[in-house]
C-alpha cells in the first residue's frame, strides 16, 4: 500500500504493491469472499479489510494511504479504507463506484484500479474526489504521501524505473526483487524501508494479468511465506 507500480506487458500487465506497516499488522493468508457483484480474493488485514484485491472478473484495485499530501488524522472515521476496498466490488464498474459511493468521513486515500483494459487513479482528499485515467502502455509508480515527501516519492519512482529497465519483466522474481531492493544507505526512504522496526516493508504483492488468466502472488516478508491464487 506504500509503493505501487503498474508495468505494461505484451499481453497484459503486472501490478505490484509493497506494504509498509507496523509488523504487528501482519496480514493473514489469502481470503476469498463474495460481494453483490463479484467473487474477490485478497490478503486480509488484522482489521478485516485489505489494501489489494482481485476479482473473478479480473478487476484489480490497490490502496495507498493519503491523497496528495500528508493529512491530519481526525478520528473517529465512518469506516476503514480497507473495508471500503471490499465495497468497491458491490458496484459493477469503477465509474459506478466513483459516482455513487459515499466517501463522507473516510480518511484520505489513493486507489489504483485496473478493469476492462483501463487504468484509473482515484484520489480522495477528505472533501473532493479526483479521477484520472492513465495510459496503460506506460510504467506508473506511486508512493504513499503519508510516509514519503514529494522529493522522496520522486526519487523512489526514479530508482524503481531504472531497475525495471534492465529486467526481463516476464520474470516475476526479478520484478519482486527490484521492488524490495535494500539500500543500506537509505532504509528510511528506500524501496524496502525499515524505520527502526516501527514501520517497515512487511509484504509484497504481485498481480500478473495475461489475456488468459490473472494470478496473485502474496509474499509475507515477516514469515517468508508465499501464497498464490490463480483466477
Amino acid at each position: 500500500m506504500c509503493l505501487v507500480s503498474y508495468i505494461p506487458a505484451s499481453d497484459g500487465y503486472i501490478l505490484s504493491s509493497n506494504r509498509d506497516e507496523s509488523p504487528l499488522r501482519d496480514a493473514t493468508d489469502l481470503i476469498d469472499e463474495y460481494t453483490k457483484e463479484d467473487h474477490i480474493f485478497f490478503p486480509k488485514d488484522t482489521k478485516g479489510g485489505s489494501w489489494v484485491i482481485v476479482s473473478q472478473k479480473h478487476r484489480v484495485i490497490c490502496l495507498l494511504n493519503g491523497a496528495y499530501k500528508n493529512h491530519v488524522i481526525s478520528p473517529p472515521y465512518k469506516q476503514s479504507r480497507g473495508l471500503m476496498m471490499k465495497h468497491f466490488f458491490d458496484y459493477s464498474t469503477a465509474v459506478a463506484f466513483f459516482e455513487h459511493y459515499d466517501l463522507w468521513n473516510i480518511e484520505p486515500f489513493t486507489m489504483i484500479i485496473v478493469e476492462d483494459q483501463m487504468l484509473y487513479e482515484y484520489r480522495w482528499d477528505g472533501s473532493t474526489k479526483y479521477v484520472k485515467r492513465l495510459d496503460v502502455h506506460k510504467i506508473h509508480v506511486w508512493s504513499s504521501c503519508t510516509l514519503y515527501t514529494d522529493q522522496a516519492q520522486n526519487k523512489r519512482a526514479k530508482i524503481l524505473k531504472s531497475l525495471l529497465v534492465s529486467l526481463d519483466l516476464s520474470d516475476l522474481q526479478s520484478v519482486k526483487e527490484a521492488h524490495i531492493k535494500i539500500d543500506e544507505k537509505d532504509l528510511y526512504n528506500g524501496l524496502y524501508m525499515d524505520r527502526e522496526g516501527i514501520i517497515q516493508t512487511i509484504s509484497h504483492t504481485q498481480i500478473k494479468k495475461t489475456s488468459e488468466s490473472l494470478q496473485m502472488h502474496y509474499y509475507n516478508l515477516i514469515n517468508n511465506k508465499l501464497k498464490i491464487k490463480t483466477v
